[in-house]
């Protein structure tokens, strides 16, 4: 979804500067500005970063919640990760490891649930630990987001293994009938590993479909032009067109056959030149 930014104007009708929000970045607001700084690519770096713990205040409620998880999972030092439309995630240290959790109300505890399970079956996504009525308690997994490894986070050879692993894991989502619905602007809901692994993120929306269409939208945001320059840059021959007529084919006759044609199209079948 494109964001819009509003100008604001003096009583001259003049552009003047808009006071900075709270989702700005802290050393940007402690420092003068200068002609370059927060660009137009800066902002979109930002949107496509994954969030990382942090010491702001955990809601009340939400801490109760928190503390009230079974006893067995040992958890500890929670921190605030990151806040969604329906949600609000956080991480602990464990008995097994740091972990994530994530709070829903509404019954979107259940619906993350209920999907990630089906998806741990597929060896997709972060793996389920357990699940309370409005808390969801799962792998932490660490890496950047796939956002940032389009970016250069990772090396060439690791972005170009990770995204023909997520266009599998998109496939294999498509043959079961699950649609995840935001594979076209998965840019915080992918993360990377350092070997070149995926893991998909955020389940609550997805539903059942007689068409679902992961693999093409996973194809529709890395036809995006920032990221075919990106993946250009990194050694990939993309041929936008030739994703768009190998994505048409395999939504009509989904194959292992198509989804090489999409990998091939995109360039991420030949090792790129620089690992």
């Amino acid at each position: 979804m494109t964001e819009r930014y509003r100008v604001p104007i003096d009583r001259e009708g003049n552009p003047c500067n808009a006071p900075r929000g709270e989702d700005d970045d802290t050393n940007a607001r402690s420092a003068p500005r200068g002609e370059d700084d927060d660009t137009n690519a800066q902002r979109a770096k930002r949107r496509r970063a994954a969030p990382n713990p942090s010491t702001q205040a955990i809601d009340a409620a939400d801490l109760r919640l928190l503390e009230s998880l079974p006893r067995e999972l040992g958890l500890r030092d929670f921190r605030f990760l990151a806040r969604g439309h329906k949600g609000v995630v956080y991480v602990a240290e464990g008995a097994t490891g740091r972990v994530a959790i994530k709070v829903c109300r509404g019954g979107g505890a259940r619906q993350e649930e209920r999907w990630l399970r089906r998806c741990n079956e597929l060896d997709i996504g972060a793996s389920l630990l357990a699940a309370e009525d409005e808390c969801v308690v799962m792998e932490y997994v660490e890496g950047p987001s796939v956002g940032e490894a389009l970016d250069g986070a990772v090396p060439p050879g690791v972005l170009f293994r990770a995204l023909r692993d997520l266009l599998g894991q998109c496939a294999r989502l498509d043959q079961q009938g699950i649609d995840k619905r935001e594979m076209n602007r998965c840019q915080k809901h992918v993360i990377v590993s350092r070997e070149g692994r995926s893991t998909l993120l955020d389940f609550e929306r997805c539903q059942e479909s007689a068409k679902p269409c992961n693999v093409t939208g996973l194809a529709q945001y890395l036809t995006q032009a920032w990221a075919v320059g990106k993946l250009r840059g990194a050694g990939a021959s993309v041929d936008v067109d030739g994703v768009r007529a190998a994505c048409k084919q395999h939504k009509k006759g989904p194959s292992d056959e198509t989804l090489a044609a999409v990998e091939r199209a995109l360039g991420l079948k030949a090792s790129p030149p620089h690992l």
